[in-house]
């Protein structure tokens, strides 16, 4: 086990908690007791860690989920790091019951099925009352010459 790891489990009255990305994260959050705040800032992949749910779950108030910020390139698609769909919004509802404070990344799809459901499940969560918002509006446009073509000049 890793020093990290380790020395996470002495934290025992930190109420909260802002990390940035970690090759262990998954078990330094395993190794914590519950927080009420948790904001992780990062490309930590394209799932939630779940110990965000089987530990933190429970008492979490406050949920913040930010990546880093990359160079904004409107020509490149490039794919977020973690972008939440209504399956992930329906596992924070049901496994953070007191969740007050949502901070995370929504893809922008002119209204789709996906997108319709995620500002449902949201709308419908009892103890949530502040919810932001960072919509993910990228287009593919690779191979359109016209498009690229307005960006090199």
């Amino acid at each position: 086990m890793s020093r990290l790891v380790t020395n996470a489990r002495r934290l025992v009255s930190l109420s909260s908690l802002q990390i940035h990305e970690s090759r262990e994260l998954d078990d330094f959050l395993h190794a914590l007791h519950p927080f009420a705040e948790l904001q992780i800032i990062g490309d930590f992949g394209r799932t939630i860690p779940p110990a965000i749910f089987d530990q933190h779950g429970p008492m979490l108030r406050r949920l913040s989920l930010l990546r880093l910020g990359k160079v904004f390139k409107p020509y490149i698609h490039e794919p977020a790091s973690f972008v939440c769909s209504s399956k992930d919004i329906k596992e924070f509802m049901a496994h953070c019951p007191v969740l007050e404070e949502l901070t995370i990344l929504v893809s922008r799809s002119q209204g789709n099925s996906d997108e319709q459901a995620i500002y449902h499940e949201l709308g419908s969560h009892p103890c949530l009352q502040k919810i932001h918002l960072t919509l993910e509006c990228s287009v593919d446009v690779r191979g359109d010459a016209t498009f690229e073509d307005a960006f090199e000049q």
